[in-house]
């Protein structure tokens, strides 16, 4: 199944029960695209996803205390680390691991956070070291996840844990898209276009969990979340129209209803005995 987009096409695969994304951009392009992102939210989402993120962080720490999980706790895709500074504040010996060292200076500067610049193939870190690694709207980007998770397997104790949250595709609202797209044959594609301006891939539940088990991780607990809810919502610029923000609030209540919101947030447990 192919998608046409403006400078991309996107497909289905079948066996890996995922989209993504051809061409992919080159590491250059990846970090423009993803440092504009970062300054848009900084400019225009502050407020609103923080508290949105607050709540969904302070969940996965409680988490993590059920799970019996504690110790040293790597966050991949740091940003501008607010994940990392809610951490710290209950206990964690933590650090942050930020692909763009524009978008890191935030956290090390104003929140004095240790984060390494790199990627996880670039940045020289312990094998063994962390009793957690954390990638919060991160795996979507990675060129090769599956790679990506063989290396974080690696820089895990022996049992520990990965907490992944990334957008999937089996939501309600990008088949609503995905629907909108093909009806109209391809002329109404924006919805659609947006969730790939950024995202390499768009993982299924179902094969993120298939991949995590290819990489020698057991899931123990799952969930759904929203990326997004009114109040965020009202600060985008294309829900400015009442009747794009009525629709878009009606999709999301339904997700819920359906239990099919936007993202699911995985916790998996290192099979390496």
């Amino acid at each position: 199944m192919r998608y046409g987009l403006r400078a991309k096409k996107v497909f289905w695969c079948r066996r890996c029960r995922l989209f993504f994304i051809d061409p992919f951009p080159d590491e250059e392009a990846l970090r423009t695209s993803y440092e504009g992102a970062a300054s848009e939210f900084q400019k225009n989402y502050f407020e609103s996803f923080q508290d949105l993120r607050s709540r969904s962080f302070t969940r996965g720490i409680e988490v993590l205390k059920r799970w019996g999980h504690h110790g040293r706790l790597l966050d991949v895709g740091t940003g501008l680390g607010f994940f990392l500074a809610q951490a710290r504040e209950e206990g964690w010996e933590t650090e942050g691991l930020e692909f763009s060292d524009k978008v890191a200076q935030y956290a090390r500067r104003t929140l004095q956070l240790p984060v390494h610049v790199g990627t996880l193939e670039s940045v020289s870190l312990q094998t063994g070291r962390y009793d957690v690694l954390t990638l919060w709207d991160v795996l979507e980007h990675f060129p090769n996840p599956k790679n990506s998770l063989l290396r974080i397997r690696e820089l895990l104790v022996p049992g520990g844990m990965v907490v992944i949250r990334t957008p999937v595709c089996d939501s309600l609202i990008p088949w609503l898209l995905r629907g909108m797209y093909r009806v109209s044959f391809g002329r109404i594609r924006f919805g659609f276009e947006k969730l790939f301006k950024e995202h390499l891939f768009h993982f299924s539940e179902k094969g993120l969990r298939q991949l995590m088990a290819q990489c020698g991780f057991r899931v123990v607990e799952a969930y759904r979340e929203d990326y997004i809810d009114y109040g965020a919502l009202s600060h985008k610029e294309w829900a400015k129209h009442f009747f794009v923000r009525f629709g878009a609030l009606t999709a999301i209540l339904l997700s819920h209803l359906l239990k099919r919101q936007d993202e699911v947030v995985v916790y998996a447990e290192s099979t390496r005995s």
